[in-house]
Formats: C-alpha cells, sequence, structure tokens
C-alpha cells in the first residue's frame, strides 16, 4: 500500500509540476515539500486541504490512498458557458486545465494560440482590417441574435 508521501509525489507527478514549482502553488517552502515527499514529515491538515483544493485532489484518497486520485468534475460556469455558446466538452477541459498551469506557463499556452490564430488569418489572406471587421459583424450578429432568443422567450411568456 502506499504512502501519504507517495500520493503526494503522485499528485506532483500528475501535475507535471517540478517539486518547486508545486510548493509556490501550495504558498509552502521547497523544504516543507522535499520532507513531506520523502516520508520524513507527514503533511499538516491544512497542508492536506490546500493539496485537495489547488490540485482538485480527492482528499480520502490522499490520506488513505481509497478511491480515485480527482474529484469528480463538477458542473460549473465553464460548463454552463460552453452549453451557452455552442463549444464543445473538451473546450471546457482544456480550460479547466489551463487555469490549473502556473501563470507563466499559462501566458505562454495564450500566446502560442494567438499566434496560431493570425498565421491561420493570414494563410487565409485576411488582413488586419478585415479581421477587425469581421469580429465585429459576428459579435453584432451575436447580440443581434441574442435579442431575436430574447424576444422569443417573451413572446412565447405573453401568449
Amino acid at each position: 500500500m502506499q504512502t501519504i508521501s507517495e500520493r503526494i509525489n503522485m499528485v506532483i507527478e500528475a501535475a507535471g509540476l517540478k517539486k518547486i514549482e508545486f510548493a509556490r502553488r501550495l504558498k509552502i517552502t521547497s523544504s516543507s515539500v522535499s520532507t513531506m515527499c520523502s516520508g520524513k514529515t507527514n503533511p499538516s491538515n491544512q497542508t492536506i486541504a490546500l493539496i485537495c483544493k489547488e490540485f482538485n485532489v480527492n482528499e480520502t484518497w490522499l490520506r488513505t490512498g481509497e478511491g480515485d486520485m480527482f474529484q469528480p468534475a463538477s458542473s460549473d460556469i465553464l460548463d454552463e458557458m460552453a452549453a451557452a455558446h455552442g463549444l464543445s466538452p473538451e473546450f471546457a477541459v482544456i480550460v479547466r486545465r489551463l487555469l490549473k498551469l502556473p501563470p507563466e506557463v499559462q501566458d505562454q499556452i495564450v500566446e502560442a494560440v494567438f499566434t496560431a490564430v493570425e498565421q491561420i488569418q493570414q494563410s487565409r489572406g485576411e488582413t488586419q482590417a478585415q479581421r477587425e471587421a469581421r469580429l465585429l459583424r459576428e459579435e453584432a450578429d451575436a447580440v443581434e441574435q441574442e435579442g431575436e432568443r430574447s424576444s422569443a422567450s417573451h413572446s412565447v411568456k405573453d401568449a
């Protein structure tokens, strides 16, 4: 059976972090993480709570090894946004994972996405002015469609 130190190491590995990055995310010292990971000390209840909250870890699993490592995903604002805008469930998963990354990695990924979008637009021959005009049209269409849906729902209620 695994020890809590082994399970903490598994969380660090699953998160794709180094111990120092794990410590920063929890706002604890890297030496605390090292002693916990080596089994020299056990994490405090507060540290266990931090790990579970920050990394969506199942507390029972972390303490005892029973159950799944991670908490089941709950319906949240990302699911609502995905449904409202017709986005795939994978989109919400990507955003959730992005939110769990360190800010500097998030910034790198966002920059890479912007660069990829610009390259796609350029390969389509879209100029900056055309792109801005298209984005404005799309935004106006979305607002108009939302207004039509709102009017339609009021008409149904009034009938």
